[in-house]
């Protein structure tokens, strides 16, 4: 019995040794994962800071450039309101100069009455020459007016005739309508 009992210890013990050896590995391996883990956190931190780093740079020079682009931008806007000032100015003074020219000229014509002679001779022939086209136009259309007059008296006459000729029946189909007799009174003054 007391061998029983010392062989079940013995065992036990061999089986809490070989516990003891199996938890001691896997201490063993979790401590070396836990510094491998350790290990590629501080690289993960160290590339986190070069990152923020890099960032922090770039938008440095984001912004230089920034505040580069925005001097940039105002000489730019200031050179051309510079220059639609100047070409105001210039504008101004063209329009200045042919004033000048102008009250001169007039001045010149103000002093020389017979200056301005041949521009006003021009001018007359032109409203001479208009008035003349404006009388023929008027004449054309009076007797346009007067010939369409005399076809619609012709055209009542007509129908008044062959209203009475038939008896008070407006068409006679045996007869030419109306327009044949326009168009043949027409043809006949031409």
């Amino acid at each position: 019995m007391a061998e029983q009992e010392l062989r079940s210890t013995v065992r036990e013990i061999l089986l809490l040794e070989g516990d003891m050896e199996h938890l001691e590995r896997q201490t063993t391996g979790l401590h070396d994962r836990c510094v491998a883990v350790a290990k590629e956190n501080a690289e993960l931190h160290f590339l986190i800071c070069n990152e923020e780093e890099k960032a922090c740079m770039a938008l440095e020079r984001f912004n230089t450039y920034r505040k580069k682009m925005e001097g940039h931008r105002a000489a730019v806007l200031h050179t051309a309101r510079q220059t639609e000032a100047h070409q105001g100015l210039e504008e101004k003074r063209t329009l200045v100069q042919k004033l000048r020219q102008k009250i001169e000229d007039l001045n010149q014509d103000l002093n020389n009455p017979n200056g301005n002679t041949v521009e006003i001779y021009a001018l007359k022939e032109k409203i001479s020459m208009t008035k003349k086209d404006i009388a023929e136009k008027r004449k054309r259309l009076q007797e346009e007016h007067e010939t369409h007059t005399q076809i619609k008296r012709d055209i009542a006459v007509r129908q008044r005739e062959n209203y009475l000729s038939q008896g008070g029946r407006l068409y006679n189909n045996n007869q030419p309508d109306t327009y044949t007799f326009i168009l043949r009174g027409m043809s006949e003054s031409q």
